[in-house]
């Protein structure tokens, strides 16, 4: 029998949240505005007196990222788009570059796309009303460059209501590796695990991983791409299906308050 508000007097969970399609999502046409960014990579660099043609570069660059893509979704190890960018460059005979160059080109890459992620109406309302209530927050995210998910969580005015956040790229696995999830339950260690839970919108990282690990998981589905996977893959079945980021707020108040 689940637990009431009155069972749960005292207690204070801890609500791990995924970033992209969950608190934010992606409005655009991903696939085109990825090329203009790869793009763009090829031309700073040219501007940069690298002397190697843009269509070239660019097409070696947008192929290296497609080929990393691929890999670590069988291996969950996440490598970062900055070693993607080295690795392209020395085979045009361009190695020990400086970081900063390296630093200045992704942030131009990145800024094309970042426009395009909006924050979900209900997000700052759900947040502040976990804070409330004594939730301790926290954000899981698989994000290839550090740089640019910490952009997005300040320009959206969301970094500041997490006292854990873990992005892929420092921690070096992507969600569902154990690795990334037992690094967020160091980080929370008085935290019972029956009061932890893993919010996301994907099957097949944010409950899997959350599954694996033994914490409760939630399926957020508004921004999710339609998967039965939930109905025919054993592990990944979610504790908890909600529809939007009002419903698990007031699923969580109602279940730890009176």
């Amino acid at each position: 029998m689940e637990q009431t508000g009155r069972e749960n007097r005292g207690v204070r969970p801890t609500i791990f949240f995924d970033l992209g399609n969950t608190l934010l999502f992606y409005q655009g046409d991903r696939v085109e505005i990825e090329l203009e960014a790869y793009e763009i990579v090829a031309k700073t660099l040219n501007a940069n007196g690298f002397d190697i043609p843009v269509k070239k570069l660019f097409k070696r660059f947008q192929k290296e990222m497609q080929g990393y893509y691929h890999r670590r979704e069988n291996t969950w190890v996440e490598e970062t788009t900055v070693e993607q960018l080295r690795k392209v460059l020395s085979e045009f005979g361009y190695s020990n570059l400086p970081q900063v160059l390296l630093r200045k080109t992704l942030d131009k890459m990145y800024f094309v796309t970042e426009p395009h992620w909006q924050l979900d109406p209900d997000s700052h309302a759900c947040l502040q009303k976990l804070q409330s209530i004594g939730c301790k927050l926290g954000l899981i995210s698989n994000a290839s460059d550090a740089p640019n998910a910490f952009r997005l969580l300040y320009n959206h005015q969301l970094y500041h209501y997490f006292s854990v956040t873990l992005i892929s790229s420092i921690v070096g696995y992507r969600k569902p590796h154990n690795t990334i999830y037992e690094t967020a339950l160091r980080a929370c260690p008085t935290a019972e695990r029956e009061h932890i839970y893993m919010v996301g919108d994907l099957l097949a990282t944010d409950v899997i991983g959350g599954n694996m690990i033994g914490i409760n998981t939630i399926w957020l589905c508004k921004h999710a791409v339609s998967s039965d996977e939930h109905e025919t893959n054993p592990i990944a079945k979610p504790d908890i299906i909600l529809s939007d980021l009002t419903k698990l707020s007031d699923w969580l108040v109602q279940k730890y308050t009176d």
